[in-house]
């Protein structure tokens, strides 16, 4: 890789470290603003998030690429938990967000335009949930937390939902945007 990005020229790999930078920035910034909502006194349940930094991964996966989406989710993981986390939220958020990236490629390749944005949202916020209760069961040992699955998945839906169609204005908008500077000039 290293190699690959010695042979472009200067102005494209700054291009893209940039890009990629600032990707992460904002997939953080999401997930600290998600911290600054209060959403355990409606929902009752321990560690559920919305995944608002989500919405930048899809986005950079379906218009960037794969590779650079799994460089920008395992840093905003990785430095989420430095920052507003701890070790056990790390392993949580790793697992999951590999079987989330895993419901990205199935949607991408296997499903390809049968899937709108919210479906794809809804999936791998699902998945997101499984590779918790996996990296809970490796944690403490017990299959009861498994039967915590059903209310996962319940939450899911409403979520991957929300963060979907937030995805989807943020394509519109973009889009919009790219046409209104292709006809100022």
């Amino acid at each position: 890789m290293i190699v690959i990005m010695t042979l472009l020229p200067t102005d494209i790999r700054v291009r893209r470290i940039t890009s990629a930078a600032l990707l992460l920035c904002l997939s953080l910034l999401l997930s600290y603003v998600e911290t600054l909502f209060p959403i355990m006194l409606f929902i009752r349940i321990p560690g559920f998030k919305l995944g608002l930094a989500n919405i930048v991964i899809t986005a950079a996966f379906y218009f960037v690429s794969g590779k650079a989406a799994a460089a920008i989710s395992f840093s905003r993981i990785c430095l989420s938990s430095l920052l507003f986390g701890s070790v056990s939220s790390f392993m949580f958020s790793l697992s999951g967000g590999f079987f989330a990236f895993l419901g990205l490629i199935v949607c991408r390749y296997l499903l390809r335009d049968r899937v709108g944005w919210c479906g794809v949202s809804v999936l791998c916020a699902a998945l997101h949930n499984i590779g918790q209760l996996f990296a809970a069961f490796y944690i403490l040992g017990s299959f009861n937390v498994m039967f915590y699955l059903p209310w996962l998945l319940f939450i899911a839906i409403p979520a991957g939902a929300l963060t979907g169609f937030l995805l989807c204005e943020t394509v519109r908008r973009i889009n919009y945007l790219k046409r209104s500077s292709l006809d100022a000039f």
